[in-house]
């Protein structure tokens, strides 16, 4: 882990250190951070049925956010149900 504080500049949330180093930004109150000076890229390591899982969540956040009636309208159970 070796974020540097930065208001821009390329990040790589494709890494599996991505989450350890944002929640370090949050902590130090950064404005944003980079990971260009980092050596220590890992890969993401997920099966399909997880990257299926996390596009619906991603999906289901952009609706939410972007439609004021989606969280009323939806129907009871899993907010992922519809997407999944």
């Amino acid at each position: 882990m070796n974020p540097r504080p930065r208001p821009e500049g390329d990040r790589r949330v494709m890494c599996a250190g991505y989450d350890a180093c944002l929640d370090f930004a949050c902590r130090e109150n950064w404005p944003g951070f980079t990971c260009e000076c980092c050596g220590e890229f890992r890969p993401l390591q997920k099966d399909e049925e997880e990257w299926r899982a996390d596009g619906a969540a991603c999906l289901a956040l952009v609706m939410a956010v972007e439609d004021d009636d989606f969280l009323y309208r939806k129907r009871r159970g899993s907010l992922l149900g519809e997407f999944e």
